[in-house]
C-alpha cells in the first residue's frame, strides 16, 4: 500500500510517501514543460531520502530545512537536469 502527500514550498513540490514494507520516502521535485510527456510536464527529482520510521511532522520539517539550507544545491541540480533536456 502506498500513501502520498504533496506540499508546495518555495517553488518546489515536496512528495512525502509511505510504502508498506519499504519505509518512508521524501522527494523534492520541480516540473518543467516537456511536449514528449503525456501530461506535458517532465518531473525532475532534485533530492530523495528514505527512512525506516519517522513521524509525519518531522518528515515535513526535514524537507523544509533541506530547501532552506541547501537551495543552492537544488538550483545547481535543477540547472544540470534542465540542460540535459534542452
Amino acid at each position: 500500500m502506498i500513501t502520498e502527500s504533496f506540499q508546495e514550498y518555495k517553488g518546489y513540490t515536496i512528495r512525502l510517501r509511505a510504502v508498506t514494507d519499504n519505509g518512508f520516502w521524501l522527494a523534492i521535485i520541480k516540473y518543467i514543460p516537456s511536449p514528449k510527456s503525456p501530461n506535458g510536464l517532465k518531473t525532475l527529482y532534485l533530492h530523495k531520502r528514505g527512512y525506516n520510521f519517522i513521524k509525519p511532522d518531522e518528515f515535513l520539517k526535514i524537507a523544509y530545512n533541506y530547501i532552506d539550507n541547501h537551495e543552492d544545491n537544488l538550483i545547481k541540480k535543477f540547472n544540470n537536469e534542465v540542460s540535459r533536456f534542452l
